[in-house]
């Protein structure tokens, strides 16, 4: 069985580097050292302790981790240079590149990983996102693009999106598609499956998470496992699935089908 190690590669909110005589240190410098503005060792000490008795100011918080698989030593120091991160592991140097931001009509955001260089080739091409300053050969070109083709359009995405700009994405795309998102913003952990049938639409609704999780049903549903009309308000326990079926048939002309018993 594999462990997996989260090193703390931690990038800071709060995160600068300081030097001169009002920089933190673990033992005392020469006034002349000072007065150069020397920069601290690797490890903060002859001893690689990595650690200072100052505290660092402001409100932090973790923006980025990277689990790793294999070991790293407590001795191994992070290199940061030209927007890179370098860790030495059990396997090998590893080299990961900072996130690169993005920005346009979907939003603000970042990309990892991946992206793409994207090159229209049309004048009635519509860029949707492009890539902010980041390492030279990306900057401000496009991240993702859209054209219009007959009744619909065809949309690129050349990167990798953090997921609420991933999420902004898909929600415009169903937008111009007039795709009814009836399920949007579901609760962490919460996985929704559907079939269609003749008179009916069938949802499975499994809670992957470890705790209890609420979902307010937009409509009327009727609650298969326990055989009867479902609660507005669904309380789905820990690791548990749910069943719902929903009525395509709508004699009243109310827009939506439901079952009989339902609560309205």
């Amino acid at each position: 069985m594999k462990k997996w190690q989260l090193v703390g590669l931690a990038i800071l909110t709060t995160l600068s580097m300081v030097s001169g005589p009002s920089a933190p240190t673990a033992q005392a410098q020469s006034p002349a050292a000072e007065e150069a503005g020397s920069w601290y060792m690797a490890a903060a000490n002859p001893q690689r302790t990595s650690w200072v008795p100052e505290n660092v100011p402001g409100k932090l918080q973790i923006e980025w981790y990277k689990p790793f698989e294999p070991f790293i030593s407590h001795k191994v120091q992070v290199i940061a240079a030209d927007g890179m991160l370098f860790v030495a592991t059990a396997r090998g140097l590893y080299a990961l590149e900072a996130d690169v931001p993005v920005t346009g009509r979907l939003g603000e955001g970042a990309c990892r990983i991946w992206a793409e260089y994207l090159a229209p080739g049309a004048d009635d091409v519509e860029i949707l996102l492009r890539y902010g300053k980041a390492n030279g050969w990306l900057d401000g070109q496009p991240a993702a693009v859209t054209r219009r083709s007959g009744a619909g359009r065809i949309t690129y995405v050349g990167a990798w999106l953090d997921d609420a700009l991933s999420l902004a994405t898909v929600r415009w795309a169903c937008e111009q598609a007039q795709v009814a998102t009836p399920w949007d913003g579901l609760p962490n952990g919460v996985e929704i499956s559907s079939r269609t049938g003749a008179d009916r639409n069938v949802y499975v609704i499994c809670n992957h998470g470890t705790s209890a999780r609420k979902l307010v049903l937009p409509f009327s549903a009727f609650n298969v496992l326990e055989g009867r009309a479902a609660d507005r308000e669904l309380t789905i326990p820990a690791n548990e699935v749910v069943v719902l079926t929903e009525s395509t048939v709508d004699p009243a002309g109310t827009g939506r089908g439901s079952f009989s018993g339902g609560d309205d």
